[in-house]
Formats: structure tokens, C-alpha cells, sequence
């Protein structure tokens, strides 16, 4: 590590001064190319992060699908649901939680534990009666000509309170039995095949004469606990504090038992909407097996012992709701949207084994897994169906393009579903709209045969359509008396194979405009390097250019040094760095190597004499500075006696002198007396080069 660690901080410093000055001379030479660069750069961190935080977030998605723990629910597509429920235990900032672990941890509310010491009375009170109750036979719309056995029957209750659920094939009939019942279908008819006799006090008692006893018992011992199980949907199960998103008033509670029967009353059910019976008689097949489902399995799972009273003797019910069985979220088959369950097994005396269950809906999930949908870039609607106890279905909602036909298609689903006696299909399951769902196949590398890469690489991939039961059916009764119920969906158009060659498109974007900006860096630093050679050719052809000028004017300098004309050499700064004898002499000075030096290093203009000279002088200087053509002029010069002296300057400029546009370049010249007698030629005085 040591080494690794020195040969990284050798690479380094190697290239940090490098760096530095190739970004210094981008900035200073080629500032648009360096712009551009830096723009495109920008442009591809962007592109590179979003591509990264779509896949990242699909990768995350898919994760917590995958990993999600479901209940073992007969749900056709299990994938989807897991998708689904994956976001229900999610906090907005995206950190987890569990419903069910924050279940058992709370305690009983008062209401709740009154409520199941009060079923537990009824129940072991053998004195209870079942009082009267009419039955009914229930058969889905088959084909006239198609026979009908037992196993497509539910035998159920005319009963204001509660949907019983009895199938026929359990009365183990023969064909003939169930013919006959089939046929009369009146509730004397049912009740004799049943077992169910009446006493003088028209109570409904169970006659030995009728096997199986267990199925005539069940019926009769579970309709005692209907009044008690309406009244656990109205008391929540407790009061401490939960995440939000979870109704704690139970949204229905239900009775199974061992042999199948199952009774279930709603929250929702009520005299004007026709009751629980309305609803649930065409919602299951008859084919269900009720003491299969999760929650009953998981309610006889959990006993150490034989199953006993729900409450022990002299005992009131204390503690956690770890005393149930506690589901994780699933789909309901009840229609009820997503449910988590609490459930309790049980026996009493001679009766069947059962379960007392208590669903409570989970109302967060909706607005949860639309967010999910549009982070995956998909589509969704709520649409809104009305099933009338007569006449034709209606749908209404998903005007987006992608969801446009929807309604109707969920319309032909309810419309089957409520003729096969099956609407579990549609509220009880994710259900697809498309005829088949539109997936990719698996191809390996060898087996994958598009002609060209392009299509090896994008396939063609088409949105998945389903509908999710999220919210439990509403009923009505309208003011004709005739009741409908509203059964609402969420809708989802979702194409994940867009998303990622999308997410995957994004990125190769990223990579070309990084590219493209290193390719922009390497031109511009090529063409700065070619420049800078240009430019050091150029600077030694200058020097060399230079050097020879400067000799001459050494040269010319040393004649005029020796010259009987007052000369002078001046620097940038208007200071004098040569002059003659004969200067010095005019100024005052000995004309001697004396008068010379004390000369040197003064100011030109302090040498001038008279303000309308130094204005001359300053207007000469300007032009100077703006490279302009200076005729010779005049000036008064004061000497170091005093007096005043004046003289034509004949003068010129050192080529390459300047060093900037607001600077004085060097100059040279000579002064001419005006009462003497000079005549002096421009080869003599100086030159110009450009």
C-alpha cells in the first residue's frame, strides 16, 4: 500500500504543475474553446449522474421486489404484486418500517378486548340459540346446457348481518340430492339437505339424522357470533401510536372453520345497500378454500397446543396483539384493497375448530405506488366502474393515451366476472388488460440473431397494462331502491423496457459529451501548442531582427556620440540613457565625459523651458504612444544658468520599444540650434521599422 500510495503522489505532482498551466493557457489563449469544453463537460457529469440515478433507482426497485415478503396468496401474477407492495412499509425519505412488527407490539385498546371477551361469552355459552334464518342456493350464469354439480354452488343465508359462505360440495350430495335441491331451490329444501330442523320455539337446531353433523353445527354455532363480529368492526384494535397509512377499525372480520364454512361481515355492510350479502355473493367461486389462506394456516401455526377459547377461563384479555397471528400486507380477496390480518385460532366443547379473522386496510399504498409509477416514467389513472343490480356495467376515468381504453376493457372484465359469480377475479387480483401480457424473450448472445447491432441492442417493447384493486367497492341504493356499487382501480401503463434503454441512452449520451469535451480540450491545446511555436519561431526571428537593429542604432549612436549636434537616447520613461559632449555643452554642462554624466539619468522634459513647450511636448508624447508619425518640432530648453535656449528636434522611435498601448516607447534625436547652421539628413538622424 505504502508503494502504491508514493507512486500515486509521484503521478501527481507530475502532472498537477502540468495541468495547472494547461488550464491556465486554455483560460488565457483559447477561452471560447475553453468555455465550450467546460459547458460539455457539465453537460455529461449531468447526463452520466441522472443515467446513473435511473438505474440505481430500477436496481433498487427491483431489489426490494424481489426481496419482498409476501403471503402465500393464489395470486396469478405474484411478481406484480411484490412490485406493488414493495412500497407499502416505505417512509418519504425512503427508510423502512413494518407494520407487523409495529402490531405486535402494541397493546389491546380497551373497546377491542371488551369486544373478543364478549364473542368468547357467546361462544361458550351452549345456551345461546342460532335463532331462524332462511337459506339460499347461489350458481353462477352457466350455459343452460352445461351441468351443474355441487361444486359450482354456495348454499347462504337470507341474513341482514354477515355473507355466509358455504359450499354445496360440502354436504358431500350426490347428483341426484343435488338435483333435486338444484331444482326446488327453496330454503326448506336447503335446510333439510343441510341438517337444519326447527323446534317449537322456531329455533334452528341440527338433526343426527343428516351427515356430516360438523356442517349443520358450524352453521348454526357461527351465526351466534354475528352480532359481536359487526360490532369488532367498529372499535379499534388499539390505541398505540403506528405509522400512518393503516386503518386500525377492522374493515371486515370473518369465521372459518375447519370443514370450509365462512361467514364475514363488513364495516361497509349496512340495511340500505342491501347488506353483506349483496355484495359477496358474487365474489367467490365455490371452489375457495378458505382454511387454506395464509392467515388461517398461520393462525394454527402458531399454537404450542391443542387450539382452546379465545379468552382462558376467569381470565380477561391483556397484553400485545402478538396474541394473533399477524399477516404481511397481501391483496384481498374480499375486494377490500390491500389487508393485513390478524387472526386467532379456536375450539369450543364439541364444535369445529375456527378462526376468528379481523382485516385492517392498508390506505397509504395508493399514493405510494402512483409515485412509484411515475418515477418509473409509466402511466396511471383511477378509473371508476358502477355495477347496477340490473343492467349494464359502466366505466369512466384514464384519459391519458396510453390508458385511453381502458375503461372499457375493465368493464368486460367485470361484466365476465360478475356473470361467472367470480368478481374476487377482478377486486380479489391484479387483473392484466392486455390479452397477453408483452414481455421480451430471454435470448443468450449466441442465440440472439438481429442483423445489426442497433437491433441487438434496442428491442421493441411494448407498456404492461394492468389493473390494481386498491380501495374497497362502494354501495348505494339509489332512490328507485335498486342498489349499484362503485368499484374503483388503479390503472397502470408500465414500460420498463423503455425505462432502461432509456436510462442506458441517457448514459451513452453522458459518455459522448464527455468525449466531445476532451476532444475539444486536445484540439484547442493542439493549436495553442502549434500557436506557441509560431509564435517562438516568430519571437527568435524577432531577436535576431532586434539584435541587428540594435546594433545599428549602437552603431549610429556611437557616431553621434562624437557628433557636433546635441544628441540624446531616452528611455520608456522619458529618462536620459545617452547623449554627447555637444547636449551637455547646450544644456549648461561641460562639454566633457563629466557634463555628460551628470546629464544622464534626468527627465527630457525637466529640461524644458517654458509651458508652451512642455504642451508641444505632451502632444508629442501622445503621439508617441499611438505610433503616429512625429514631424520635427521646436522647444525652449532652460540651461542650468537660466537662460533660455531654443532648438528644432529632429527625433524617431525605437522599433519594438513599446511595451504596451499606453506606454512611451524609446526614442532618439538630435537638437538643432536655431541660430546655428546644421544641416542634417534623415539617413544620418534615424530610422523606422515596423
Amino acid at each position: 500500500m505504502d508503494i502504491l500510495k508514493r507512486i500515486f503522489e509521484a503521478v501527481l505532482d507530475y502532472l498537477e504543475p502540468r495541468l495547472k498551466r494547461a488550464f491556465t493557457t486554455l483560460v488565457k489563449n483559447r477561452p471560447f474553446a475553453f468555455g465550450l469544453a467546460a459547458l460539455l463537460f457539465v453537460l455529461s457529469c449531468a447526463a452520466g449522474y441522472y443515467s446513473f440515478k435511473r438505474a440505481d433507482f430500477y436496481v433498487r426497485v427491483v431489489e426490494r421486489a424481489l426481496l419482498k415478503r409476501t403471503e402465500n396468496t393464489p395470486q396469478t401474477y405474484k411478481a406484480i404484486e411484490a412490485l406493488v407492495l414493495s412500497n407499502t412499509e416505505t417512509e418519504e425519505d425512503g427508510s423502512e418500517f413494518s407494520y407487523r412488527q409495529e402490531l405486535m407490539q402494541a397493546r389491546f385498546s380497551r373497546n377491542f378486548a371488551d369486544s373478543l371477551e364478549e364473542l368468547d361469552q357467546v361462544l361458550a355459552n351452549e345456551q345461546t340459540t342460532a335463532g331462524q334464518v332462511q337459506f339460499e342456493l347461489i350458481t353462477p350464469d352457466l350455459d343452460p346446457n352445461q351441468l351443474k354439480r355441487p361444486q359450482d354452488a354456495i348454499i347462504t343465508e337470507k341474513n341482514n348481518l354477515g355473507f355466509l359462505f358455504l359450499p354445496a360440495k360440502l354436504l358431500q350430495l350426490d347428483e341426484a340430492s343435488f338435483s333435486d335441491m338444484l331444482a326446488k331451490s327453496s330454503t326448506s329444501v336447503i335446510a333439510a339437505k343441510i341438517g337444519v330442523s326447527e323446534d317449537d320455539a322456531h329455533n334452528q337446531t341440527c338433526s343426527e339424522k343428516v351427515s356430516p353433523v360438523s356442517i349443520c353445527d358450524d352453521v348454526l354455532f357461527s351465526r351466534r357470533a354475528l352480532e359481536v363480529m359487526k360490532h369488532l368492526t367498529k372499535v379499534r384494535v388499539t390505541d398505540s401510536k403506528l405509522h400512518e397509512g393503516i386503518d386500525l377499525q377492522p374493515i371486515q372480520v370473518y369465521y372459518i372453520t375447519e370443514n370450509g364454512l365462512n361467514r364475514i361481515v363488513s364495516r361497509n355492510g349496512n340495511e340500505r345497500a342491501g347488506n353483506d350479502l349483496e355484495f359477496y355473493r358474487s365474489q367467490f367461486r365455490a371452489s375457495t378454500v378458505f382454511q387454506a389462506r395464509p392467515y388461517y394456516l398461520g393462525a394454527f401455526g402458531e399454537l404450542t397446543s391443542p387450539p382452546r377459547p379465545l379468552v382462558a377461563k376467569g381470565q380477561q384479555i391483556q397484553g400485545y396483539l402478538d396474541y394473533f397471528y399477524i399477516s404481511e400486507p397481501y391483496l384481498d380477496i374480499g375486494g377490500n384493497g390491500v389487508v393485513i390480518t390478524l387472526a386467532r385460532a379456536f375450539k369450543y366443547g364439541k364444535h369445529s375448530e375456527g378462526a376468528i379473522c379481523l382485516d385492517l386496510r392498508v390506505e397509504a399504498l395508493g399514493k405510494k405506488f402512483e409515485q412509484l409509477v411515475a418515477a418509473l416514467k409509466g402511466h396511471y389513472a383511477d378509473i371508476t366502474c358502477t355495477v347496477p343490480s340490473t343492467g349494464a356495467t359502466t366505466c369512466k376515468g384514464g384519459s391519458d393515451q396510453e390508458l385511453v381504453d381502458v375503461p372499457d376493457k375493465i368493464r368486460m372484465l367485470l361484466d365476465n366476472a360478475g356473470q361467472e359469480g367470480t368478481l374476487s377475479d377482478v377486486l380479489g387480483e391484479i387483473a392484466f388488460l392486455d390479452k397477453e401480457p408483452n414481455v421480451q424473450a430471454l435470448r443468450t448472445a449466441q442465440a440472439d440473431t438481429s442483423p445489426t447491432l442497433f437491433a441487438k441492442l434496442l428491442h421493441t417493447s411494448k407498456p404492461l397494462r394492468f389493473a390494481v384493486p386498491l380501495e374497497p367497492p362502494l354501495r348505494n341504493r339509489g332512490i328507485s331502491g335498486l342498489s349499484t356499487m362503485d368499484i374503483k382501480l388503479k390503472a397502470v401503463s408500465l414500460n420498463v423496457g423503455q425505462y432502461l434503454q432509456n436510462t442506458a441512452l441517457i448514459g451513452a449520451l453522458g459518455v459522448v459529451l464527455l468525449g466531445l469535451a476532451l476532444g475539444v480540450v486536445m484540439v484547442a491545446w493542439a493549436g495553442d501548442a502549434r500557436h506557441r511555436a509560431d509564435l517562438q519561431r516568430q519571437s527568435a526571428f524577432l531577436i535576431t531582427i532586434h539584435a541587428t537593429l540594435r546594433e545599428a542604432l549602437d552603431n549610429v549612436s556611437q557616431v553621434m556620440l562624437n557628433s557636433t549636434t546635441p544628441y540624446a537616447r531616452l528611455d520608456s520613461e522619458d529618462r536620459i540613457v545617452a547623449a554627447n559632449a555637444k547636449l551637455a555643452e547646450f544644456l549648461g554642462y561641460p562639454a566633457s565625459d563629466e557634463g555628460v554624466k551628470r546629464l544622464r539619468g534626468t527627465k527630457f522634459q525637466e529640461w524644458i523651458g517654458t509651458d508652451e513647450s512642455r504642451a508641444q511636448y505632451r502632444k508629442v508624447e501622445e503621439s508617441r504612444r499611438k505610433r503616429e508619425t512625429v514631424p520635427n518640432y521646436w522647444l525652449d530648453f532652460r540651461s542650468i544658468d537660466g537662460s533660455l535656449k531654443r532648438a528644432d528636434v529632429f527625433s524617431s522611435v525605437v522599433p519594438a520599444s513599446q511595451a504596451n498601448a499606453e506606454a512611451l516607447p524609446e526614442t532618439f534625436g538630435i537638437l538643432v540650434p536655431q541660430n546655428a547652421n546644421v544641416i542634417t539628413s534623415p539617413q544620418s538622424v534615424g530610422f523606422w521599422m515596423e
